[in-house]
């Protein structure tokens, strides 16, 4: 097989156990613009990383999957800039900007769409291809037959994962830990909340919205033939003892004439997996893909005695070509090159003339000492020998010269070029003149509509596609007040197989004159932008800074809702090519899961009946359909700034987004007063989000108060 072998780590030790394990790539996520939190490592880490690595043939990727908000942006990139300099060859990015950015500055570095983009057909992997994506991270809840559409249709080098955790959110960002049950002082690192245990209906705990470890290795066979470029190991949450076995094990898998049975697969998995694996979405089930209420979520403690040994021996991954020159009366002359072109030569010791009770060293004896490389990273391929009859040297002076010569190839191996770069064109500063934003307003459901909503006339009303289909007179007062747009609603997660019926229901809204539509995901921008559409841009982009929004306009968008995990100074700091909205009230969508959360917690599939997941505190998260039987999970709490109006006005956005979810009528009403300064409604369970500091702020999460002495002070 030719499929690349990727492991991903969290720390050094875990990373020279995936290189002696037999990775051909490791990623590493970079501190304070990963995923991963505190599984990453900072940029010294990383030439330390580099300096391991690249004499060994191993390839470095930098995940730097989090939204960049506009104030970190040049940062980022200078910071990208420095590892490629220290050797990185590969960069994985989730934000749109960032990835344009990257590939403006380093042309001819990889740059890699991660998987927190979301791209789950063939038309958004085209678009992620144009934007200058030269390898596509494949979401994990992607099927087999997903998977073929996307590579039959768009011919970009792909990345599946075939071990690991897999988030259960697919065509929304996972906002779990950052507005869920665990409030974390830094927006979209994930914390795994989804294994915190919740309540539902009458059972007070017991259910966990989180899927069990991806195991694809019965499948590998399967995805080369499906054209997949490379693997992916995720063991970031993982010991080194863990990261070797199991990069070991994928890479015998891949590359040995007699792979491991079934016996050493499940040995493996027993000893170090607590929880049973599944391959039920590559197969088409992702029901069966939910963690079982009753399955354990922590790991297990290995015995010393039964810990997996890192190998001693390095795998041999670098070819090299070899000359050796013996000559009478001069030092013996040895020369290796690699591939990419690194010469090393060293002299060694003087050869005698061949006496009795020593043996001749000839040509052929030569060259087998030569080729004898193990424990070191080189194998030899070629082993070009010129001797003089007659003489002779001991193995030991060749095995010395031998040494030498490949330590002087692994210090130039260890020493790369500077990438190539080109300067960073600054962008054209837009101040925005809305200092008086109207409202936007979307529902979930038709009985939240009413009249004295439609008086209050906001610019647009977000309607879900399925609910205009069901209904569409319901819109007619806010037709008949000659001032609202009304905006169709496409759901998070559009595949390939359903992209026909979806894309031909939007299509006959046009009859409706309906013109507006809101997306959520980079795969559905070229769609609606193909049907004539005006192109609204919802939170599930994470619109994070400048460059974020420049892509979606010149990709068609009209408007764009600001990521929620910016504070105010950040919005300030945003240059607004594009209208904007801020999300200002309703409860945030934490999670969008292809399953049916609904029928996985109570056993039963009722959803159109009001229900939710309760957390410890018993604090209702409500779930909600979307999209056939997929399910979208909402925060306990509701963002408000009703109370913050005259600062709303200087962020300089078109519009305040009013989200309505649970709320009735009546309640929606009152909301839209409140924000229109006519009221002085103020919901329960309310939140200011991460507008204020950065800093979750609700019933329960408070920010910290310092007081004289240092240390954070009571609430």
């Amino acid at each position: 097989m030719t499929m690349e072998l990727v492991t991903c780590v969290g720390n050094t030790a875990a990373l020279r156990a995936a290189v002696l394990g037999g990775a051909d790539m490791v990623r590493i996520g970079l501190r304070n613009y990963c995923r991963a939190g505190s599984r990453s490592l900072s940029e010294e880490e990383f030439r330390e990383a580099a300096a391991y690595c690249l004499p060994r043939g191993v390839r470095i990727c930098a995940a730097m999957d989090l939204p960049v908000p506009a104030e970190r942006f040049p940062g980022a990139v200078d910071a990208a800039l420095r590892l490629a300099s220290m050797g990185v060859s590969a960069f994985s990015v989730s934000d749109l900007g960032l990835l344009r950015a990257l590939r403006i500055r380093m042309p001819e570095t990889a740059v890699f769409a991660s998987d927190a983009m979301s791209v789950h057909d063939s038309t958004g992997a085209a678009l992620a291809a144009k934007l200058g994506a030269s390898r596509l991270l494949l979401p994990p809840q992607l099927s087999r037959d997903g998977i073929e559409r996307i590579l039959h249709r768009c011919p970009i080098e792909s990345e599946v994962l075939v071990f690991g955790f897999a988030c259960v959110s697919c065509g929304l960002p996972c906002r779990l830990a950052s507005f869920g049950i665990k409030g974390s002082d830094s927006s979209s690192v994930c914390t795994r909340a989804c294994l915190e245990s919740f309540g539902y209906a009458s059972r007070s705990d017991g259910f966990r919205p989180a899927l069990r470890p991806v195991f694809l290795a019965e499948h590998l066979q399967e995805l080369e033939q499906l054209g997949v470029s490379a693997v992916t190991l995720a063991a970031e949450e993982r010991n080194a003892d863990f990261t070797a076995a199991f990069t070991n094990l994928f890479y015998r898998l891949l590359h040995d004439r007699k792979p491991p049975d079934g016996n050493d697969i499940y040995s493996l998995l027993r000893r170090y997996v607590p929880e049973e694996v599944s391959d039920a979405y590559f197969n088409g089930v992702p029901e069966d893909a939910l963690l079982a209420n009753d399955q354990p979520v922590k790991a297990k403690r290995i015995p010393p005695a039964q810990r997996f040994q890192n190998m001693a021996e390095e795998p041999q991954r670098v070819p090299v070509t070899m000359y050796a020159m013996l000559r009478s009366g001069l030092p013996i002359q040895l020369r290796a090159e690699d591939r990419e072109g690194h010469i090393a030569a060293f002299s060694g010791a003087v050869p005698e003339a061949t006496r009795s009770g020593k043996r001749e060293l000839t040509e052929a004896l030569l060259r087998t000492q030569l080729y004898n490389t193990l424990g070191t990273p080189f194998y030899c391929t070629e082993a070009h020998v010129s001797a003089e009859p007659g003489l002779s040297l001991s193995s030991l002076d060749v095995s010395r010269v031998r040494k030498a010569v490949l330590d002087r190839l692994m210090e130039q191996r260890a020493e790369t070029p500077p990438p190539k770069t080109a300067p960073l064109p600054p962008l054209l500063r837009c101040e925005s003149a809305y200092t008086n934003p109207e409202l936007s307003i979307s529902i979930r459901k038709a009985t939240q509509l009413s009249p004295a909503l439609a008086a209050l006339k906001p610019l647009y009303l977000h309607v879900p596609i399925e609910v205009l289909e069901e209904d569409p007179s319901i819109i007619t007062p806010f037709w008949e007040n000659g001032h609202t747009r009304i905006c169709a609603v496409l759901p998070p997660l559009v595949p390939d197989a359903d992209a026909v019926d979806t894309y031909r229901s939007l299509s006959t809204l046009k009859q409706l004159h309906i013109e507006d539509v809101q997306i959520h995901s980079l795969s559905q921008l070229g769609p609606a932008r193909i049907l004539g559409f005006r192109i609204h841009c919802g939170i599930g982009l994470a619109v994070s800074n400048d460059w974020a929004l420049r892509v979606l306009q010149d990709g068609g968008a009209s408007s764009a809702t600001l990521s929620p995990e910016l504070s105010f100074s950040q919005l300030r700091q945003l240059s607004k090519c594009l209208d904007t909205e801020l999300y200002a009230y309703g409860r945030v969508p934490l999670l969008s899961s292809e399953t049916c959360l609904i029928k996985a917690a109570g056993g039963s599939c009722d959803c159109h009946k009001a229900c939710g997941l309760l957390d410890k505190a018993g604090r209702l998260y409500p779930i909600q359909r979307t999209g056939g039987c997929r399910s979208i999970l909402f925060s306990a709490d509701k963002l408000f700034l009703g109370d913050r109006l005259k600062e709303l006005k200087t962020l300089g956005v078109r519009c305040l987004h009013l989200a309505f979810t649970t709320e009735n009528a009546r309640e929606c009403f009152s909301v839209a007063e409140r924000y229109l300064g006519l009221n002085a409604y103020v919901p329960n369970a309310k939140m200011k989000g991460y507008y204020e500091e950065n800093r979750i702020s609700s019933g329960f999460r408070f920010s910290k108060k310092t007081g004289s002495s240092g240390d954070a002070g009571t609430v």
